[in-house]
Parts: C-alpha cells; sequence; structure tokens
C-alpha cells in the first residue's frame, strides 16, 4: 500500500530490467513517472486478460475493481509459458474467495500440460494452452455479453484458430457494458484485441511490455 509499491519484474537482458534484477540495492533512489491512458474504467464488468509479467498492471486493476461497491463482476484469463511462472497466484485466490459469485479467474500455461501444475488454487479455474476464442467466449458470456455469432465455414486468414464474425450481432452489454484489458507479449495482445474487437466488445483497451 501507498507510500510503498510492488512490482514484479522479470529477468532479461533488457537495461530497466536488469537493472532491477541485477544491480539494484536496497536504498537505491528511483524516479517514477506516472502517466498513459492504460487505467481503470468504470463499467458494471470487466475482462482480464494477461500472458506473463502482463499480469502486473491488471492485478493492480483488479484488485481496484474488486474494492468498488456494489461488487461488480471481473474475469481474469491468465497464462504463462510456464506454471511456476504464473504471478500472484495466492492474491488472486483471495480475491477470488472473497467474492466468489462476482469473480471467474482461469489460469494456466502455453508451454506445460495442465497435468504438470499444482492443484487448481482455490476459488480459480485452469487453462490449456493458449487463451483463444472459446475461453474468450465463456468469460464474456459469463459476463452477461454474448459476443458476435460466427460467421460459418470463415476463418481469419492469418489466425487459423480463429474465426470470422457477423458484425452488429453481439448483445448490447458487449458493447457498452463490458471493459477489457489485455497486458502481454505484443503478438498476443494484438490478437487477443483483435479477436475481441470482432465478438463486438466495444471498449477494449491493451498495453504491451517488451
Amino acid at each position: 500500500e501507498l507510500p510503498r509499491l510492488s512490482l514484479a519484474v522479470k529477468a532479461s537482458a533488457h537495461p530497466p530490467a536488469a537493472w532491477c534484477t541485477r544491480d539494484a540495492r536496497a536504498g537505491d533512489r528511483v524516479a517514477l513517472r506516472v502517466g498513459g491512458s492504460f487505467v481503470l474504467r468504470d463499467t458494471p464488468a470487466a475482462l482480464y486478460v494477461a500472458g506473463g509479467v502482463g499480469i502486473n498492471p491488471l492485478y493492480s486493476m483488479l484488485r481496484a475493481h474488486c474494492d468498488r461497491a456494489p461488487p461488480r463482476r471481473a474475469a481474469l484469463l491468465y497464462t504463462a509459458q510456464r506454471h511456476d511462472e504464473l504471478l500472484f497466484t495466492a492474491q488472486l485466490s483471495r480475491l477470488a474467495q472473497r467474492l466468489p459469485g462476482h469473480t471467474r479467474f482461469r489460469l494456466g500455461a502455453t508451454r506445460e500440460p495442465s497435468s504438470a501444475a499444482a492443484p487448481p488454487l482455490p476459488g480459480a479455474g485452469r487453462l490449456d494452452g493458449r487463451i483463444g476464442d472459446a475461453a474468450l467466449e465463456e468469460a464474456l458470456r459469463w459476463l452477461g455479453c454474448e459476443p458476435n455469432e460466427v460467421r460459418e465455414g470463415s476463418a481469419v486468414p492469418w489466425m487459423a484458430e480463429s474465426v470470422a464474425r457477423e458484425p452488429g450481432t453481439a448483445s448490447e452489454a458487449c458493447a457498452e457494458g463490458v471493459c477489457a484489458y489485455v497486458c502481454g507479449p505484443p503478438r498476443m495482445t494484438d490478437e487477443i484485441c483483435a479477436t475481441l474487437r470482432r465478438m463486438g466488445v466495444g471498449q477494449v483497451h491493451a498495453e504491451r511490455w517488451w
């Protein structure tokens, strides 16, 4: 809690990450800059989609979302390459158990089978593989949003696992009642955002990490 900040930084050769994970010492002074448009909006329901350390801003936003009154629905889809790379799992489990009727969390790994995972976290379910159309549809429907109908026999050329949609067939809740927040590697973020927009979600906000 303020005035303290907590950050999760993935070790890499990128200069800021390398400094944080290799060179930083207790007592070092740092400068912070606050800004950008990736902020929590005031909507009845929200979908959070995270890849790897992209959970960082989403966990903070999710906590604020769950603290609002009256309680609002929140769905989280979160994957990392391996199960042991999933962050904030204990905190997410506590959130899910605190608001069981208003949260739907699904966590998984993209390069390990679900059988390699520890038992499911209390209050959270599992995801198998990458986050695709089926997982997004299930989360949106749980939030009260019926996506645009599938255009039979049509695939999206650059995304073999995705499908084309009939514009204008989504429920009104998709256009106005649900806000989606996506954060992860650039390719994943771009693909998820494009899929959500084809599904008819009117408010899609994203931030890419390096």
